[in-house]
């Protein structure tokens, strides 16, 4: 369940309402993040959302302790403007939050707000991610789906090196996405096949503009970095499976960072982290003005 965290009690309710069905197995909170208070709230353009986000943290924290099938996850999306940032954020969310117990890392994709943000170099991009694996190895040993992180980024790489498919994508076939204004499409990187408020689900996936937009995913006449859609072409194809489990390594451990090679987080006064201490809390970045 991802979230900005921004309406901590509206979180906390929704959760605590989930957790009540007696069948749930495991939950999972993820805390959308891209970077340090300034950087965060400027590219948000939301005042205080950092600081909202870890409120709705310790709100959830607490709640986790009621009840274990909770997890705290956290999530950001890497962009040119804000490797640095990200490893800044993953050093303070390993030390300030002890009960979250996995860092994501995403790229940009699709439309933004900010049309000058593009995604990450390569090189640079596949080093944070080294970092971040490095950094957070203590609480991913023996952690449910542990090794479906590095299968991801594998698969991630993979695409964006090859400007192809880095697996076999069944988007209109084991995966779907539903808008809130009722559209329907195969996957987030096309446009609709069609509208619930015109036609009934099973109508639209059975179309023939459906089938059209099919064909040309099955022929990789496109290609994209959504893990949503990733993962059931990794897992329920079993030789995409053995692929990226032995592209991924995931049977090696990460060696852990040395006491030297651990980013330093400065905490101003109001015991939030800085992104600069030289910069000035009202004057934006250049990476984001």
């Amino acid at each position: 369940m991802p979230t900005n965290g921004y309406f901590t009690e509206r979180t906390v309710e929704k959760t605590r309402g989930i957790l009540e069905e007696p069948g749930l197995e495991l939950l999972v909170v993820e805390l959308s993040l891209e970077g340090l208070p300034h950087f965060h709230d400027t590219l948000r353009r939301t005042r205080n959302a950092f600081k909202k986000a870890i409120e709705t943290y310790d709100a959830l924290a607490e709640l986790q302790r009621e009840d274990p099938r909770l997890r705290i996850h956290a999530v950001s999306t890497a962009t040119h403007a804000n490797l640095e940032e990200i490893k800044r954020l993953s050093t303070y969310l390993y030390e300030r939050c002890p009960r979250i117990d996995h860092h994501s890392l995403a790229i940009i994709r699709g439309d933004r707000k900010d049309p000058s943000l593009e995604g990450p170099a390569l090189d640079e991009y596949t080093a944070l991610y080294e970092y971040i694996r490095r950094l957070w190895g203590p609480r991913e040993k023996g952690r449910y789906g542990s090794i479906v992180e590095p299968m991801l980024q594998w698969a991630k790489v993979k695409t964006i090196r090859e400007k192809g498919p880095g697996v076999t994508c069944t988007a209109g076939q084991l995966s779907g996405v539903v808008y809130a204004n009722g559209d329907v499409s195969l996957c987030e990187g096309q446009g609709p096949v069609g509208n619930l408020r015109e036609a009934p689900f099973a109508d639209i996936w059975r179309s023939a503009r459906a089938d059209a937009l099919r064909k040309t995913i099955s022929e990789r006449q496109c290609y994209c970095t959504t893990e949503v859609f990733m993962w059931p072409g990794i897992v329920h194809q079993p030789s995409q499976l053995a692929r990226a489990m032995w592209g991924a390594r995931v049977w090696t451990r990460p060696k852990p960072l040395g006491p030297g090679e651990r980013v330093p987080v400065v905490i101003g006064p109001d015991g939030l982290p800085v992104s600069d201490p030289r910069e000035r809390p009202d004057e934006p970045r250049d990476a984001i003005r």
